[in-house]
């Protein structure tokens, strides 16, 4: 019955502070834990400004925007499961060099957030979520764009602005494949 439940989960509390635990405290920390949305931030700020290129963080803020915060955003960090990564991959498969890049992304985001004592260490939900197979992308340089590629080689050798060895490597490996 209800009552009955009622008196349990007031022992339970007692039990809990008794142990020297907090309730109070508890909630509060409950209420203020990081969502995924600042974790972004604080993964943007601290360390892809840090490590990465300029063009890598903007392919992870794109990532973050597009894919990341509107799904998981709201939601506390230490609250994601595997369920929650396994959905969002999911709802990616028709794009799956996106939904793998999202995946790594958000396995990177919570390797941190255990480094940085959000989640308990070992606790990624990202892992055991299997990648999507890519297919190989081949492409061959147009006429105009191997046309140009000639002329920048051709600037460079003559302006000994890089080593003639890389420049001769270019031109073997056009002409190899």
């Amino acid at each position: 019955t209800t009552a009955e439940r009622a008196r349990k989960k007031a022992r339970d509390e007692l039990s809990n502070i008794a142990d020297g635990r907090d309730p109070q405290k508890d909630k509060k920390d409950r209420r203020d834990a990081e969502t995924v949305n600042q974790l972004a931030d604080r993964y943007m700020t601290d360390h892809a400004s840090v490590f990465k290129k300029a063009s890598s963080q903007k392919s992870d803020d794109d990532l973050l925007r597009l894919h990341i915060r509107p799904t998981l955003g709201i939601e506390r960090v230490e609250a994601i499961t595997r369920r929650d990564v396994s959905n969002l991959h999911s709802r990616m498969k028709n794009t799956p060099g996106a939904a793998n890049r999202t995946l790594a992304l958000l396995s990177k985001m919570m390797n941190l957030a255990e480094k940085w004592g959000i989640r308990p260490d070992g606790s990624n939900p990202c892992r055991h979520v299997d990648k999507y197979p890519e297919r190989k992308m081949q492409r061959f340089l147009s006429e105009q764009e191997l046309a140009r590629l000639g002329q920048t080689l051709s600037e460079a050798e003559r302006t000994q602005t890089e080593l003639t060895s890389v420049i001769a490597a270019i031109r073997l490996l056009i002409f190899t494949g």
